[in-house]
């Protein structure tokens, strides 16, 4: 039964992401206001992080950003759909990249590297990245990026996204309980393993640190797995120029995490996503429950 309910949902979902982006945006417009007004979706979750990250912000400031962010999340879904069946070619037109240099350098060192990214923009556009080489001139190939996830509880859910996110060619899907055995097998090949750390975190693999004006829980895993083997460090900075376009950016934090002291990376990690959202606070994962 499963299978069978498995592959009706695939073929909706495949047909559905044959329209064009431009179509996509018209549902995703009716989508953001009924998350917003009619189904009020995590609304209090939305405006308590906005007021408890902003405190300088006016009550009327917050309602507009609430908004904006509800628009940007009916985007972020709209676009994942439609990176379904979007060829790799298509999704490269909305992506454009800085820090070459900085991620070939990381590359060449001979070391694997931690790539830190975050719930800001659309994160899920990076796991069909189109061919590095061909679209970037970047000479890394493209089953050298691994993207660590965390599987989802539900079953066809899980299916489903892992669909959208494996395409042929493109990046390694990798599950968060299997990544330190995948880096270890990989400890000579130059690999770059991304990990999104700014969830909320489980007990014991986290540190306390100042962000967005409150005491917040950093995910450390990645960085003291950076530490222990000595592995290169980067954060992914990703940023909406437009709609539906966005341009990412490499920014090394070390060569090797092993010569710093254990904080420095989830600091580091801190400081430069802290600084991507005051740029742009409407496009990070507000209805997540960040602080509890």
């Amino acid at each position: 039964m499963y299978k069978l309910v498995s592959k009706i949902a695939y073929c909706l979902l495949y047909l559905w992401s044959l329209w064009p982006l431009k179509v996509h945006y018209v549902f995703s417009d009716i989508l953001a206001f009924l998350l917003a007004r009619v189904f009020k979706y995590r609304l209090g979750v939305v405006y308590t992080n906005l007021a408890r990250s902003f405190p300088q912000m006016k009550y009327a400031e917050i309602e507009k950003l609430a908004r904006e962010y509800y628009r940007f999340m009916a985007d972020v879904l709209a676009e994942t759909v439609w990176s379904f069946s979007a060829s790799r070619e298509s999704i490269g037109r909305h992506i454009a990249f800085e820090g070459r240099e900085e991620l070939e350098k990381m590359h060449v060192s001979g070391r694997n590297t931690v790539a830190l990214l975050a719930h800001h923009n659309n994160w899920e556009l990076w796991s069909s990245m189109p061919d590095m080489k061909t679209f970037y001139g970047i000479d890394i190939p493209n089953d050298h990026y691994n993207f660590v996830y965390k599987r989802a509880e539900n079953r066809l859910a899980d299916h489903l996204m892992l669909a959208i996110r494996q395409r042929p060619g493109s990046v390694k899907m990798i599950e968060t309980n299997s990544v330190a055995r995948a880096i270890l097998s990989d400890r000579s090949r130059s690999h770059f393993y991304f990990f999104a750390c700014d969830q909320y975190p489980a007990a014991n693999t986290h540190v306390d640190l100042q962000f967005l004006n409150q005491t917040t829980g950093i995910i450390s895993g990645p960085g003291e797995i950076a530490r222990k083997l000595k592995m290169g460090v980067g954060y992914w900075s990703v940023r909406r120029t437009s709609r539906g376009h966005y341009t990412a950016r490499f920014i090394p934090i070390c060569e090797d995490a092993s010569r710093h002291e254990p904080l420095f990376v989830a600091r580091e990690y801190a400081r430069l996503l802290e600084q991507d959202i005051l740029d742009d606070p409407a496009t990070w994962l507000w209805s997540h429950k960040r602080w509890k």
